[in-house]
């Protein structure tokens, strides 16, 4: 076990007094590092401390104002950072100590009481000091810190930050996915649709941005991007009858990076799309309604005098799954390629709401065929394809 010596454990009852004071103080955001002014006159006056983070391991540097050399950092001098890995408002409970022992430079990882292990340390020049420490020797998701050197002269030790202490923020920001309509119909009567989620970190959000695909294709797109944490709801345009793929990424001010999982959004093919320009047979008439998604229906009404041939909708289309997009009004038969028909009621829908969907189909060409019930129209806004 390295020796530390009676000088150092004073610095550590000298620093724990400020330390006190600072770590009841706010902790600065993962500003990777901090500055300090030439304030006390000797070889170990701090100029600047930084921390950084990669893999497994941690970094703090500590540079001063005037080159010193290894060998100084014996009795009565010395290099310490303390931190606070628990959260404790008032105390520090780890320390790494920088110093000169059986001829070259070591440093030691301890709590108040024992010897927990050996840091890795280095000299990035003349002025500069900089420890590695495994992150579990720490704590994984991030910690409070604050440096001091210990030199006979001057006030005899100095510290940095003066005034408060450093977060080192180790944790990827936190995502919270909450609203992404699917199919866009559940929040839009337009192609244009709102996606929601919020972002938290301690260390703030430095930049977030908001990724799209074609369902089935590679590349994702960013089509909304900001800063800061806090709930988001940007507004992206789709096509009709494309599903997309969203995902968000989030980038802390730290440098740590999360991505989402994905969610998927399908555009519906409007009622009065082209592409079912001979769908509609019997009686059928077209509506339009401010709620209605791209202001257009189409009415598939039951039999009667004037028509005696129910209203009906017949597509064939290509996929595994179809959803029907309807609103209020009264009950049809939905068939499969010709299967058992089932009963599609639309009397309690609201605006744009899916009514039907069947999953599953086995790749390749299906028919889907909805025919009007007596009773009051049926009220188709739109359908779904995948």
């Amino acid at each position: 076990m390295p020796n530390v010596s009676g000088s150092r454990r004073l610095l550590v009852g000298a620093v724990a007094g400020v330390a006190f004071l600072l770590a009841s103080a706010p902790a600065w955001a993962d500003v990777k590092g901090v500055s300090d002014g030439n304030d006390v006159p000797g070889p170990l006056d701090i100029k600047r401390v930084a921390h950084g983070h990669a893999g497994a391991s941690v970094t703090h540097t500590l540079t001063t104002f005037q080159p010193f050399s290894s060998s100084l950092l014996r009795d009565p001098y010395g290099i310490t950072f303390q931190f606070d890995t628990n959260g404790s408002p008032a105390s520090f409970e780890r320390f790494v100590f920088v110093f000169w022992g059986n001829g070259r430079l070591r440093a030691a990882l301890t709590t108040r009481t024992r010897f927990v292990a050996s840091v890795r340390v280095s000299r990035p020049n003349a002025r500069a000091v900089r420890i590695t420490v495994r992150k579990a020797l720490l704590n994984a998701g991030g910690y409070r810190w604050l440096a001091a050197t210990f030199f006979p002269g001057g006030r005899g030790f100095d510290v940095a930050p003066n005034r408060s202490v450093v977060f080192h923020d180790l944790t990827a920001p936190a995502i919270t996915q909450l609203g992404f309509p699917d199919p866009s119909t559940n929040a839009s009567a337009t192609l244009t649709f709102p996606v929601g989620f919020t972002l938290a970190d301690p260390s703030g959000i430095r930049s977030w941005q908001l990724q799209r695909r074609l369902a089935g294709t590679a590349a994702w797109t960013t089509v909304a991007q900001g800063a800061g944490t806090g709930a988001k709801n940007p507004q992206v345009t789709g096509v009709e009858g494309e599903t997309y793929e969203f995902r968000i990424r989030a980038t802390d001010r730290a440098g740590n990076t999360r991505t989402s999982g994905i969610r998927v959004v399908s555009v519906p093919f409007d009622d009065a799309n082209a592409l079912f320009g001979t769908a509609y047979t019997g009686n059928v008439t077209v509506g339009a309604g401010g709620d209605s998604f791209l202001d257009s229906l189409h009415l598939l009404l039951p039999a009667d005098m004037a028509n005696p041939v129910a209203g009906t909708f017949t597509h064939t289309f290509a996929g595994t799954s179809v959803a029907v997009i309807a609103s209020t009004g009264g009950t049809a038969t939905v068939t499969i390629d010709g299967g058992p028909p089932e009963l599609l009621d639309t009397s309690a829908a609201g605006p744009r709401t899916k009514v039907f969907e069947r999953t599953g189909l086995t790749p390749g060409p299906h028919t889907i065929v909805i025919v009007a019930q007596p009773g009051a129209a049926v009220s188709l806004d739109g359908f779904v394809f995948r």
